[in-house]
């Protein structure tokens, strides 16, 4: 499911030597735009507006390219799972109910996906195992500053709902991203002190946050990186028996959680509808019904809250939301089954191609399958399918497949 563009054998693959101060240029601007994704992107601080923003990161890819070694452009990997459900996205534009909307979401989404999977494919690997590692470190750091400088507004939401939040929009969006930052430094951080320093903050972080919907996936991630830890130096009997036995383990899990659940949600101090959540998914399932296949189109719900589907979907629930509150259902509803098909393509991708890599390079496997484990297990309660979440994960399938044809796993 990939092209390769090879490069004409005549033109030398040389550096046009553009450095800053001794370093490369074109890494320096790679390195920058992953800081904006990530610092900027995810809603750590956001000075800009969004335009801006996207506007910004396109610059420091442009850099990339420009500045690079000859050629270099040519060797990139094109996945077509990226491409299809960024075409899908597109063409969304003939059905969608709000063609304002499909402007806003689009000319954010795409861009961002265009400009990460070409840092990915071009930048070293070093360099973007650096950047999202320090990036993770400002986002921590950063939080922690505002939190003591504004103590008031870090600890309240928008919304009212209880919990820490730093300087992200919600709490939603800070306890997510402290859960990646922690599974970026445990794959990358090889001192063990700033290590376990960073852990004590995110943990702690998360905490303070009140989300439960983050808690419970922490403590699902944390069995799941121990296993793959495991995996990645044990032999083909013993990975067979770990696979076995982490399936087994999770059907058993979930069996329980389904069975416990009403005293789980009570020893929380949580209804039995998720904080009104299934309420919300009920409705929003009645609505994706009656377009299946193609749904409303990007920016064709919530964006409107007078204009169906919003209305009838907000109707009778007696507050306002702005998105579904699950991840797959929220992609069901704007971009149908066939949006959701080729995200799961996609998704299982990044999976599959972590796994192939787990023994080869145990850092990155385990990072390529932990990433798309986090997106799943947040978008059970929220919606992480899409924005960084969905950038991030187009890139790094690129850049598991420079990886792949590395070690050719797949063909040149």
């Amino acid at each position: 499911m990939t092209t390769t563009v090879h490069p004409t054998r005549s033109r030398p693959a040389t550096s046009r030597l553009f450095t800053l101060y001794g370093y490369p240029l074109w890494v320096l601007c790679g390195q920058l735009g992953l800081f904006v994704s990530i610092f900027i992107g995810y809603g750590a601080y956001d000075p800009f507006p969004d335009k801006l923003e996207v506007l910004l990161v396109l610059m420091f890819t442009t850099g990339v390219v420009l500045f690079g070694p000859a050629g270099h452009i040519s060797r990139a990997i094109i996945s077509l799972p990226i491409v299809a459900i960024a075409a899908w996205w597109l063409f969304s534009y003939m059905w969608t109910f709000n063609k304002f909307g499909w402007q806003r979401e689009t000319q954010i989404q795409i861009p961002y996906i265009v400009a990460m999977v070409t840092m990915m494919a071009l930048l070293p690997r070093s360099a973007i195992e650096k950047a999202i590692l320090n990036s993770c470190y400002a986002v921590i750091g950063w939080t922690v500053l505002y939190i003591v400088t504004h103590p008031g507004a870090a600890t309240i939401n928008p919304d009212g709902v209880a919990g820490w939040r730093g300087n992200f929009i919600h709490k939603n969006g800070m306890a997510p991203f402290m859960l990646l930052a922690m599974i970026v430094i445990s794959s990358f951080e090889r001192r063990k002190g700033p290590r376990n320093a960073s852990f004590a903050v995110a943990i702690f972080l998360i905490i303070m946050s009140q989300s439960t919907t983050t808690l419970a996936a922490g403590l699902l991630l944390l069995p799941l990186g121990i296993v793959l830890n495991r995996l990645s130096k044990s032999d083909a009997r013993t990975s067979r028996t770990l696979i076995l036995g982490t399936s087994a383990g999770l059907i058993v899990s979930s069996y329980v959680i389904l069975l416990y659940l009403p005293v789980l949600l009570a020893s929380r101090g949580k209804d039995p509808t998720l904080s009104s959540r299934t309420l919300i998914w009920a409705r929003v399932i009645r609505a994706a019904k009656k377009r299946p296949f193609t749904g409303y189109g990007v920016g064709g719900a919530w964006i409107n809250q007078g204009a169906e589907p919003t209305l009838s979907m907000l109707r009778g629930l007696g507050f306002t939301v702005f998105h579904s509150h699950n991840g797959f259902l929220e992609m069901w509803l704007i971009l149908g089954f066939i949006g959701v098909g080729l995200y799961l393509i996609l998704f299982f991708s990044v999976i599959v191609g972590g796994y192939r890599l787990l023994k080869l390079e145990p850092e990155w496997g385990r990072f390529f399958m932990l990433f798309p484990m986090l997106i799943l297990f947040t978008s059970m309660a929220e919606v992480t399918t899409l924005g960084m979440w969905l950038t991030f994960l187009c890139g790094f399938r690129t850049l598991q497949l420079r990886e792949a044809k590395r070690h050719h796993l797949i063909a040149s």
